[in-house]
């Protein structure tokens, strides 16, 4: 009688998870995945081109959008696990490819500013004046060597007035144009 080996219905590289106490098992079960399909192959491969792209004074830019639970965050997130973790290169100086933040809810130069430095990391005091955290960010964005700025929910920073609205992508146009050309 020829003996079955348990699990052959799963890939070989998931049956040890089968074996795990259901509590781990549902944890990995829930854990987010990426599934690399055609769309998403070619969005990354995009935004790997723009991130590569010769400095210039009008770099190209990309909006991505589409229904809620499409996959755009997991898109950028992919893309900055991949591309743009920080690294120290071989002359001691940190490198952060990609700064990845979540839109402020509203549309503050201010609030945007202090989510760019809280994601580099860098301390600043919420009182200080929006010039000082501007420069402080430009600064940070030259020193980091950051060849691309991800907003995931820009939307949020529409939600204010015209004026509101122009103000903010001024301030964003502000940021590449400065990190690019110098």
């Amino acid at each position: 009688m020829k003996q079955e080996i348990p699990y052959t219905h799963i890939h070989p590289k998931f049956r040890h998870i089968a074996l795990l106490p259901n509590e781990e098992r549902l944890r990995f079960i829930d854990e987010p995945r990426w599934i690399g399909y055609d769309k998403a192959n070619q969005s990354m491969e995009t935004l790997q081109g723009l991130m590569n792209k010769v400095k210039q004074h009008r770099m190209p830019n990309l909006m991505i959008i589409g229904d809620s639970n499409n996959g755009k965050t997991t898109l950028i997130n992919q893309f900055h696990k991949k591309f743009g973790l920080p690294y120290i290169d071989d002359f001691k100086d940190s490198i952060v490819p990609v700064v990845l933040i979540q839109a402020p809810p509203s549309p503050s130069e201010k609030e945007l500013y202090i989510s760019l430095l809280e994601r580099l990391a860098l301390p600043y005091r919420s009182t200080e004046p929006t010039t000082k955290l501007r420069y402080q960010v430009i600064h940070a964005f030259r020193c980091c060597n950051v060849k691309m700025l991800v907003i995931d929910e820009i939307h949020s920073l529409l939600t204010g007035t015209a004026r509101q609205q122009r103000q903010i992508m001024n301030v964003i146009k502000f940021l590449v144009v400065c990190q690019k050309v110098c």
